[in-house]
């Protein structure tokens, strides 16, 4: 198990209770200071890497090298935003992202910080997220180039699309992202939202380790639907124990074992 943790606003939970204690409300600057360090920092390592990605569709070790500069970029990102506080509590082994070794990552989805934080932490991972982002200027042209997935959510018939894709992805020797529950939950929500059985499926066909990925708190530092930021608290971020398909005789099983791991790792948190 490896701990990781970056701080721009002293210690742990206290900070979180002192925060509340004065009063402490969301703001729109640190929601404007994000995006300018998006802008600055983010933007220019996307750009750097263009080379890379375009290298590996013809040569895959270019493709790692890119993945490896986008992941310190944006945490370069991060640690530019006075407002966040972060710790990572990581039981992945240190060559997952790093060659050519296929995982699955399920993880529940509190807020948009979520990815940034993935993204910081795990190099050479391609997400399932939704198709409307592929229609922003500029974004959209780097999450086809990062070979992210699209998924039109609420179309039952794009699911065949998304699932071939993340078995191409897969068969590369790249590492996927799903976040089963489909949409970011509600600040304050408890557990976790229904998920379908697809992934799991999918992993017991191709007999890919699942990665579980539990998020807390990032609903309450930057909530869905708002562009505003709190400062303090304490963003956990837990990479479970990888649940092996071949122990399971079902992709139902398999769904339960995960979703059993998530909600142990999320009351454990409260019970702290």
């Amino acid at each position: 198990m490896i701990t990781m943790s970056y701080s721009n606003s002293g210690n742990g939970r206290k900070d979180q209770m002192m925060a509340t204690h004065l009063g402490a409300k969301p703001s729109f600057l640190w929601f404007f200071w994000l995006i300018l360090t998006i802008v600055v920092v983010g933007v220019p390592g996307c750009l750097l890497s263009m080379p890379g990605w375009l290298l590996g569709y013809v040569w895959y070790p270019a493709t790692l090298f890119s993945g490896r500069f986008g992941c310190r970029a944006i945490s370069l990102m991060l640690k530019l935003n006075p407002w966040l506080k972060f710790r990572v509590v990581s039981s992945l082994p240190p060559h997952v992202g790093r060659g050519n070794y296929p995982s699955i990552f399920i993880a529940n989805h509190r807020s948009t910080l979520d990815v940034f934080l993935l993204i910081a932490s795990v190099p050479n991972i391609r997400i399932v997220a939704k198709a409307q982002l592929w229609r922003i200027p500029f974004l959209g042209s780097m999450m086809t180039m990062m070979r992210h997935i699209p998924f039109e959510r609420g179309n039952p018939e794009a699911l065949q699309s998304v699932s071939e894709q993340v078995t191409r992805a897969l068969d590369r020797g790249d590492s996927v992202v799903i976040f089963p529950e489909g949409r970011r939950s509600s600040q304050h929500f408890k557990g976790l939202q229904r998920m379908p059985l697809f992934p799991f499926k999918l992993a017991c066909d191709l007999q890919i380790p699942i990665y579980p990925v539990v998020f807390t708190n990032t609903d309450v530092t930057w909530p869905r639907d708002s562009i505003k930021i709190l400062r303090g608290v304490e963003n956990l971020f837990y990479i479970l124990a990888p649940v092996i398909p071949a122990h399971f005789r079902t992709a139902k099983e398999l769904m339960e074992a995960v979703r059993t791991k998530m909600l142990q790792a999320l009351e454990a948190e409260v019970e702290s």
